[in-house]
C-alpha cells in the first residue's frame, strides 16, 4: 500500500473514531443528538473529498498534458487519470483488476457454452423429455443388452439419456417414467401450426411461478426458491373466449399478471 492511501486509511479511521466518540459538544458539553453527529460526520467526508481531488488537481497541473497518470489505491483497484489540460481532470476511470477481468473473462466463456453453445429440445431416448444437449449422455456399452430387452425394436447404441434414466439402469432398473411403461407422448399432428407465446398460454395447463429477485453482487438476477406449478383448467379457459357469429375471424389477447396492473404481460391477436 502506498503512503498515500495510507494517510487515506488513517483519516478515515480517526474521522470514525471521532464520530464514535463525539457524544458532547465541542464547547458546550451537551450530548450530541444522532441526527447532529450525522450531519458532522457528512461535513468531515465531504472536506476529505475536497482535499482528495485538489490533490489530484495539484499533482496534474505539475504533470505534462495529455499524458495518463496511474496512482495505485489499493491490491483490487487503481484509478486511471487522463490529463487533458494543464488544470482540470478530463477523465477518471476506475478499472479493474486483472484478475477480475480473468474472472469475467471466464463467466462469459461458460455463459456460452452452457447456453448459447447448448442447444435445448433434445429429448431423451428412455423417458423422451426434453433437456439440453449438453445433459444427455450415451448409452455406455455394459448397459446395451439391458436396453435391447426393453426396446427390442430400436437401436439402443444410439441412445442419448439423461442423468436420471442413466443412473437407473446402472443398477439394471427401468426408470418408472419410460417409454416401455407407457409414457409417451402422442404424435404431433401433421397439419398443426407453430403457436405464438400467447397461444401457448391460452392452452396450457398449467402456470409456473417463480420468484426473481436481484442479486447483492454486480446486480444480476436469479431464481430464488422453488418453482410452483398452478393448474389451469383448458375447458374453462377456453369458454372465456367471445363465439359471436361477427367475431370469428380473430381477437385481441391482453395476459395481465394481476387485474390491477395497467400494463399487459403478454398482448397479441389469436385466431380461432
Amino acid at each position: 500500500m502506498s503512503a498515500s492511501a495510507r494517510a487515506r486509511a488513517s483519516q478515515k479511521y480517526k474521522s470514525r473514531l471521532s464520530l464514535e466518540r463525539g457524544d458532547y459538544g465541542p464547547h458546550t458539553g451537551t450530548p450530541m443528538s444522532g441526527a447532529e453527529r450525522a450531519r458532522r460526520f457528512r461535513e468531515r467526508s465531504k472536506a476529505d473529498a475536497a482535499r482528495s481531488f485538489s490533490a489530484a488537481a495539484n499533482l496534474a497541473s505539475t504533470s505534462t498534458t495529455g499524458i495518463p497518470l496511474l496512482m495505485d489505491v489499493t491490491n483490487e483497484q487503481t484509478i486511471d487519470i487522463s490529463i487533458g489540460s494543464a488544470t482540470e481532470l478530463r477523465d477518471l476511470n476506475i478499472s479493474r483488476s486483472e484478475a477480475m477481468q480473468n474472472h469475467w473473462r471466464s463467466a462469459d466463456k461458460r455463459f456460452k457454452t452452457v447456453f448459447e453453445a447448448n442447444t435445448f429440445g433434445l429429448s431423451c431416448s428412455v423417458c423422451d423429455r426434453l433437456w439440453f444437449e449438453r445433459d444427455l449422455k450415451k448409452v455406455k456399452h455394459r448397459n446395451i443388452s439391458f436396453l435391447q430387452t426393453k426396446f427390442p425394436d430400436e437401436n439402443v447404441t444410439e441412445f442419448r439419456l439423461c442423468a436420471t434414466c442413466s443412473k437407473s439402469i446402472d443398477a439394471n432398473k427401468i426408470p418408472t417414467l419410460s417409454r416401455s411403461n407407457g409414457f409417451r407422448y402422442p404424435p404431433k399432428p401433421s397439419g398443426l401450426p407453430l403457436l405464438d407465446p400467447i397461444s401457448i398460454r391460452l392452452i396450457s395447463p398449467r402456470l409456473p411461478f417463480m420468484q426473481i429477485r436481484r442479486l447483492r453482487y454486480e446486480g444480476n438476477y436469479g431464481i430464488v426458491g422453488q418453482v410452483i406449478n398452478v393448474p389451469v383448467d383448458v375447458s374453462n379457459m377456453v369458454q372465456q373466449l367471445p363465439r359471436r357469429i361477427d367475431n370469428d375471424f380473430a381477437f385481441n389477447v391482453n395476459v395481465k399478471k394481476k387485474l390491477i396492473h395497467k400494463s399487459n404481460y403478454l398482448s397479441g391477436f389469436v385466431r380461432k
